[in-house]
């Protein structure tokens, strides 16, 4: 099967569950199967098919090889600063009004800094979409 019919089968698969063809607790239970024999076989070959697509000049133009397009892109710059002791002073104190702006989202109101007296408002609450979770029985 190559990556285009993989791609109108579960096209296929989406059209049919939209139309109620199929049933759809099935379909989403089949999916997170999928996806998870997928992730661990995706993570074994990924440093080899960064080094092949490498060794074929990816990193320098994208390489097309078996219908797909392959770029090597370099991971993104982070920065540490957990060494720095004047970030880790400001960083304490951003978790101590964090705790408390919580602590008022709770209560309903502002609440007291007990270091400083002054008042922190509370903090804006916002919520993940919710989760289905399927496991295989």
């Amino acid at each position: 099967m190559n990556h285009e019919e993989i791609e109108d089968y579960l096209n296929d698969l989406a059209t049919d569950v939209a139309e109620g063809n199929v049933e759809t607790l099935k379909v989403y239970g089949i999916l997170q199967v999928i996806r998870k024999a997928v992730e661990p076989i995706e993570k074994a070959v990924k440093q080899a098919a960064m080094k092949e697509a490498v060794d074929a000049g990816a990193d320098k133009e994208p390489v097309r090889y078996f219908g797909f397009e392959f770029r090597h892109k370099n991971g993104a710059r982070r920065f540490e600063f957990k060494h720095i002791p004047a970030w880790v002073e400001i960083d304490e104190e951003r978790k101590k009004i964090e705790k408390i702006a919580k602590t008022a989202e709770e209560m309903g109101q502002p609440m007291p800094n007990p270091d400083t007296g002054e008042m922190i408002s509370p903090a804006h609450c916002k919520h993940n979409n919710p989760s289905l979770i399927a496991s295989k029985v």
